[in-house]
């Protein structure tokens, strides 16, 4: 076991490898415009054991850091930022984006195939 203030040196360190390998990352400039504001990494010495999980969050242009000691509280932190994401809703968006591209494929072909010009079909 260790002490607190062990475990805080040792969560300062890895906090700043994460964030340099996170910032290293080619992704990295653009996952706030692809709405990921919500990072989770979780840390295990072998002999220490649970260090506990870092939350990586984005707020007014910055990545705030938390640490969270209590699996079940990164859990339903986690289930409450993402409730609001329906994953059948995400499925039926995809086929009809998948449809609506396959019939813009189609309809060009056939204007191609009959010499129509597009003006006349708007």
């Amino acid at each position: 076991m260790i002490s607190d203030r062990q475990k805080d040196e040792l969560r300062k360190i890895l906090e700043i490898q994460f964030r340099y390998q996170f910032y290293q990352d080619p992704k990295f400039p653009f996952l706030q415009s692809m709405g990921c504001k919500h990072v989770f990494q979780a840390f295990v010495h072998p002999d220490k054991g649970d260090l506990g999980t870092l939350h990586l969050y984005w707020v007014k242009g910055t990545w705030k850091s938390k640490w969270h000691d209590d699996e079940s509280e990164v859990i339903e932190l986690v289930v409450k930022l993402f409730e609001d994401i329906k994953i059948d809703k995400m499925h039926r968006i995809h086929e009809e984006f998948r449809q609506t591209m396959f019939m813009n494929q189609k309809g060009a072909e056939l204007l191609k195939k009959y010499n129509i010009p597009q003006h006349l079909l708007n």
